[in-house]
């Protein structure tokens, strides 16, 4: 139904129908509460049309003038009330507007009670409404969030399920006399019961978990209807072990389970006048197609979240194991290749005496008896030249020349074969160069892509975990004004991680949208990362770690260099760890700062984009080997600190001791490992636990700090309390004071201290 005119009179038309039909049966002897739990329910012009069908349903249904007065002033005041109010969204809002319709009702039916027990009817009569109309609140909630997708958490089924439960309960009590005796509530009841069978439905156990609610609904609409709910019980029993079948052995199925519920239940007057309700409920099971059936997909075509996840995490696997496979193709490929390649220049003077000495008449005499001779000066021949000298006649001995007349020859050929070796084994070099550089890379992703894979490797409970908070969030968003709510919660070495993006900003103020979550998740958040783009809004939260970094740097360049070579980065990533990542270039001045920077902004980079600490240290060594085609080192000193734990681990690739001061003791972690650039990356890495109040000091080998001497400076009393930039600052600059003249050098000091 495209054309919006005829859908809208379509809807205004059900509104009406629905609440006529519903105003017209009874509840406890008294005036049914459902007409007015579907207008609670309701916004905008639906509530009008809802409430002309209610009017004209009490009006119509012979209830006595004084009851119809007091219906429609009932359906008038719970439409009002939504008229004005309506547009809020909030579970708070949801309770106020369920507790308006409640009393509504319950001063209808106290209107209408003179004893006692009808007041109790009353009272349960008014509980019943509440139920009804906040679970009815809550399934339009989900419906408008969901959308498209078919996934609910177990706070939405439980809404659902009240929710149906009391439109069968509505619908049964609708008293619609045609031939057949045909009741809208046991039609549904058994319809639903039908397409829970399994072949539309993901739940195993949904057959059985339709029959039981569509059991309370009908017993609470009238007592009669108990044997019919127990056929429908026992319908869902069936199904659960009848599994998949066609839809004609299901209804028939259906049929003959239901009779046999009736039969057990013993109360065969009743179930039988409505077992033709139960045979006609089978006809639209039948007729419509299958998409119409299906809640959305079909099961056998549904892939929850959790399935998803285990799916590409699967695909991630593989993809590293083929990149295994690739690294491990291109080694034995080099080491097959690799024997023939020319490793030396011992072979020249041989091949060189084979090109001018094969027609020579002397060829016997030099290569016979003198061949230790020949062989000697051919050989300083070739020495000569791998030494850059330039050869001439001269170069050889006298009674060589005086013997040879091809010493120009030789020379010539000699240098050619030099030349084009020089050549091959530059080029198998390279070669060799790019290999291992492709192979480092082809690891170190084959790593990346392991890691990434193993992310996604969840248990199914704690996947349902994240699935229902991501859901609670989501909720909570679209309560305070974020349009298209969406939220994602994980959890990142135990702690609480959520992105909530929306296409409208909260109308309320961010702590308190904050504070909500909070409660929901039972975690208290730090202060959130927002962005606002494009009119979108973006919210990261984390959960409040154990401990906070302070830091503070402090650098002295070398002699009259206006820049330092060594660079350095701090910060704290949203999975609860602090980073300090320190290099020193080659070098110093600018051109050292080009190296330094480029190792630490990409380990940076790769942290924060959530690669772990080690692999990012090794991906960045890789590239800096390969970024440039002249030389390119850069020392490496990071540290990562566990914010809940205080567990903190060193990685140092060529770079300078790193000092640390727990309480009163002092310790000294060394230096040691490779500088970035140099062949294969190798590290040193250290693992210990700091506490509140300790010290962390890193330095660059510029500073040649002595343990002694700086436990001695942290002792004292005027750096006890400073600031820590003020501290780096007194270290940097006295090792600068007591620097070696002519080993002076780039000097970075950065100062890291835990706090609670």
């Amino acid at each position: 139904m495209r054309n919006p005119i005829i859908k809208t009179s379509v809807s205004f038309t059900g509104a009406a129908l629905g609440a006529f039909l519903l105003a017209g049966g009874e509840l406890f002897g008294f005036p049914s509460p459902f007409a007015a739990v579907l207008v609670s329910a309701l916004s905008g012009f639906y509530i009008p049309a809802a409430f002309v069908g209610g009017a004209a349903g009490l009006a119509l249904s012979g209830a006595n003038g004084g009851t119809v007065v007091a219906g429609t002033f009932v359906l008038l005041a719970v439409g009002t009330f939504r008229l004005l109010f309506g547009r809020r969204t909030s579970a708070f809002f949801s309770v106020v507007s369920s507790l308006v319709c409640s009393l509504a009702v319950f001063s209808l039916a106290a209107f209408q009670s003179t004893t006692a027990t009808d007041y109790l009817a009353a009272a349960v009569l008014a509980t019943v409404a509440f139920a009804a109309s906040f679970s009815l609140n809550a399934a339009v909630k989900v419906f408008a969030a969901k959308g498209e997708r078919r996934t609910f958490t177990g706070r939405e089924t439980a809404c659902l399920s009240v929710a149906y439960l009391f439109a069968v309960c509505a619908l049964a009590g609708i008293e619609t006399t045609v031939p057949l005796l045909i009741n809208a509530g046991v039609f549904s009841a058994g319809f639903v019961v039908l397409c829970s069978s399994g072949m539309f439905l993901g739940r195993k156990d949904a057959p059985v978990y339709a029959g039981v609610l569509s059991l309370l609904g009908l017993a609470l609409a009238d007592p009669w209807f108990f044997g019919t709910g127990v056929g429908f019980v026992v319908a869902g029993v069936f199904f659960q072990f009848l599994g998949k079948r066609n839809r004609l052995l299901t209804a028939a199925a259906f049929l003959l389970s239901s009779a046999v519920g009736i039969l057990l239940a013993g109360m065969l007057d009743r179930a039988v006048l409505m077992f033709p309700t139960t045979l006609l409920s089978t006809i639209p099971f039948l007729v419509l197609p299958r998409s119409k059936l299906s809640f959305g997909e079909a099961a056998s075509e549904i892939r929850t979240a959790p399935d998803m996840r285990g799916l590409f995490g699967a695909r991630l696997c593989r993809t590293a194991a083929t990149i295994g496979e690739v690294r491990q193709a291109v080694e034995e490929s080099a080491a097959v290749t690799g024997v023939s390649a020319p490793k030396n220049f011992a072979d020249i003077p041989q091949s060189a005496a084979g090109e001018v000495c094969r027609n020579c008449k002397r060829n016997t005499d030099c290569w016979g008896k003198g061949y230790n001779d020949t062989a000697s000066v051919l050989s300083s021949l070739v020495t000569a030249m791998r030494h850059g000298e330039h050869i001439e006649d001269t170069d050889f001995p006298q009674w060589f020349r005086d013997k040879c007349k091809r010493t120009q020859t030789h020379i010539r050929v000699s240098e050619r074969l030099f030349r084009e070796r020089v050549s091959v084994m530059n080029t198998s070099s390279k070669i060799s160069s790019a290999r291992d550089a492709l192979m480092s890379q082809l690891t170190a992703s084959e790593k990346l892509l392991t890691e990434l894979a193993d992310s996604f490797k969840l248990d199914g409970e704690r996947e349902e975990a994240l699935l229902a908070d991501s859901a609670a969030v989501e909720a909570i968003l679209a309560e305070c004004g974020v349009g298209n709510a969406r939220a994602a919660v994980s959890r990142i070495n135990g702690r609480y991680f959520a992105e909530c993006f929306g296409n409208t900003e909260p109308n309320v103020k961010l702590s308190f949208l904050v504070e909500r979550i909070s409660v929901a998740l039972r975690t208290v958040f730090d202060t959130p990362d927002v962005n606002t783009f494009g009119g979108g809004f973006f919210m990261t939260l984390r959960e409040r770690a154990g401990y906070k970094a302070e830091f503070g740097a402090f650098q002295v360049a070398k002699g009259r260099e206006k820049s330092c070579g060594d660079y350095y980065e701090t910060f704290t990533s949203g999975n609860g760890h602090a980073y300090v990542i320190l290099s020193d270039g080659m070098g110093s001045g600018a051109r050292a700062r080009v190296d330094s920077a480029f190792a630490c902004g990409m380990m940076s980079k790769l942290i924060r984009s959530g690669v772990s600490f080690g692999l990012a240290a090794e991906i960045t060594a890789n590239a800096l080997s390969v970024c440039t085609d002249d030389e390119s080192f850069a020392t490496l000193d990071a540290a990562e600190i566990d914010l809940c734990s205080g567990e903190t681990t060193l990685y140092k690739a060529g770079a300078a001791p790193t000092f640390i001061k727990c309480g009163q003791a002092f310790a000294k972690a060394a230096g040691g490992g490779m500088p970035m650039g140099i062949g294969k990356p190798m590290f040193e890495s250290k693992t210990f636990t700091i506490g509140k109040g300790d010290l962390l000091v890193m330095a660059s080998d510029g500073a040649d700090l002595s343990d002694e001497w700086l436990a001695r400076q942290l002792e004292k009393e005027s750096l006890a309390g400073s600031e820590l930039g003020a501290i780096a600052e007194h270290i940097a600059s006295a090792a600068k004071y007591s620097a070696e003249k002519g080993r002076e050098d780039d000097i970075s000091v950065i100062a890291v201290r835990l706090k609670k």
